[in-house]
């Protein structure tokens, strides 16, 4: 494993401090466990509050998870050259982007 163990000699390499002999107290290890997970977000608002989603999310997802309500009762506004404009969405696949506004 990639931090399991690393001897005193790296870290006197490191920083020039000393540190402890005993091989068993200069354990480090991921706080991920042994495998990492990276979920990139993006910020969009839902009736003016501000709400982090993975990136790649779509309206279906909110739906799903019970956000937002039915897509029928849903207005999406997106920035489009310095403004809000009303995104006309004709099912819920379309993909949200950062600072998107949805509201209800």
């Amino acid at each position: 494993m990639l931090f399991d163990k690393l001897n005193k000699n790296f870290y006197e390499t490191i920083d020039d401090k000393e540190y402890p002999s005993n091989e068993d107290s200069v354990i480090i290890s991921s706080s991920f466990g042994p495998r990492n997970l990276i979920t990139p977000s993006i910020i969009i608002y839902i009736n003016g509050l501000e709400k982090v989603i993975p990136l790649n999310s779509d309206i279906n997802i909110l739906f799903q998870q019970g956000i937002i309500p039915s897509l029928d009762r849903i207005k999406l506004y997106r920035v489009h050259n310095g403004k809000y404009k009303k995104v006309r969405q004709s099912n819920g696949q379309l993909k949200l982007l950062p600072q998107d506004k949805i509201l209800y």
